[in-house]
């Protein structure tokens, strides 16, 4: 997660831990949306390629 608000990560992480995810971590305030934004479109990518049976991205 990233973002200025330190309410708002409060918040963020609370609803990610409650959703079954191990951990949260903070990137960073808002200059980190770019950044963290292309990370998880990379990561997807490569999960949908392995479904349709792919091995790389």
């Amino acid at each position: 997660m990233c973002g200025d608000s330190s309410k708002a990560k409060a918040v963020a992480r609370q609803l990610a831990l409650d959703a079954g995810f191990a951990s949260c971590y903070d990137t960073g305030g808002n200059d980190r949306f770019a950044l963290l934004e292309q990370f998880a479109f990379s990561g997807s990518t490569w999960q949908c390629s392995r479904a349709r049976g792919g091995n790389s991205l």
